[in-house]
C-alpha cells in the first residue's frame, strides 16, 4: 500500500466511524427528529476531519490514539445512556388487570379483531412503546374458550414477528418455563450478521390472556434487561 493509499484508508476511519457512532446516538436517545440524527452526524464527520487533518503527519501511534478516542466518546455516551435506562425509574402501568412497568409507558394502538380471530377472541387490544428497532408489545385477549395451549399460542405469534425481521437464519429458544397458566420464553434470533435476544410472557387467568414481548426487529435486548421487565410483571412468579 502506498503512501497515497494509506491516508485515503486513515481518512475513511477518521470520518466513517465517528459518523456512524454520533449518528447512532439519537437512535439510544429515542430522539426520532431526523434534524437531531443529521446534526449529530455532521458532527461526527467534522471532528474526523479535524482529527485527520491534525494527525495526517504524525506517527501511527498518534493517529490510532487520536482515531480511539472519536470512538471511546461516543461509545461511552450509548454505553452510559444504555445502562441508565435499567437504572431510572419505570412507569407502572395496569392493563386488563396486570400490573408491570416498563421505561416508558405502552399505548393503545389497535383494537379491532381480525375477522379470522372474531370465533376466537371477544376482545383483542394491542399495545406498544412505539419503538421501530426494538419494541415492548402487549396483547390483551378475551378469549371465547378459555381451554388453550399457551406453547401453541407462543409458537404461532412468533412466525408473525419472523416474518417481519429481515435476514433470519435461525430461531433458537434459549429457555421455556412453563405452567399451566404461565410460559416465560427467551429466544434468540440470528441474522447473517447477528444476534438478536428476545422475550415473550404469556399470562392466563381464566378467559383473559396477556401476551408480553420484547421483540429485537433489529436491535438486541440485554439479559439485564429481560430479567428486570421479567421481575417487573407483579403476578405470580414461575
Amino acid at each position: 500500500m502506498n503512501k497515497e493509499q494509506k491516508t485515503n484508508t486513515w481518512k475513511l476511519l477518521f470520518i466513517i466511524s465517528p459518523a456512524i457512532l454520533f449518528g447512532n446516538i439519537a437512535e439510544i436517545l429515542d430522539d426520532k427528529n431526523i434534524a437531531f440524527t443529521v446534526g449529530l452526524t455532521i458532527i461526527g464527520v467534522s471532528l474526523g476531519f479535524l482529527a485527520h487533518y491534525l494527525t495526517k503527519k504524525k506517527t501511527l501511534s498518534i493517529k490510532i490514539i487520536a482515531l480511539s478516542i472519536l470512538i471511546i466518546i461516543p461509545l461511552s455516551i450509548i454505553v452510559f445512556n444504555v445502562e441508565n435506562e435499567l437504572e431510572k425509574k419505570w412507569s407502572n402501568q395496569i392493563i386488563n388487570t396486570i400490573e408491570f412497568s416498563s421505561p416508558t409507558v405502552l399505548k393503545l394502538i389497535n383494537s379491532d379483531i381480525p375477522e379470522n380471530l372474531k370465533e376466537y377472541y371477544n376482545k383483542l387490544e394491542i399495545y406498544n412503546d412505539g419503538k421501530k428497532d426494538k419494541s415492548i408489545i402487549l396483547y390483551t385477549i378475551e378469549l371465547k374458550d378459555e381451554n388453550i395451549d399457551l406453547k401453541n399460542y407462543f409458537e404461532q405469534y412468533l412466525e408473525t414477528f419472523k416474518v417481519k425481521i429481515p435476514n433470519i437464519k435461525t430461531v433458537d429458544i434459549i429457555e421455556q418455563i412453563e405452567s399451566e397458566n404461565d410460559i416465560l420464553t427467551k429466544f434468540k434470533f440470528s441474522t447473517k450478521n447477528e444476534t438478536l435476544n428476545g422475550y415473550s410472557r404469556f399470562i392466563k387467568k381464566d378467559r383473559n390472556l396477556n401476551m408480553f414481548w420484547l421483540v429485537p426487529f433489529s436491535k438486541s435486548y440485554t439479559e439485564k434487561y429481560i430479567e428486570k421487565f421479567n421481575k417487573n410483571i407483579l403476578t405470580q412468579k414461575l
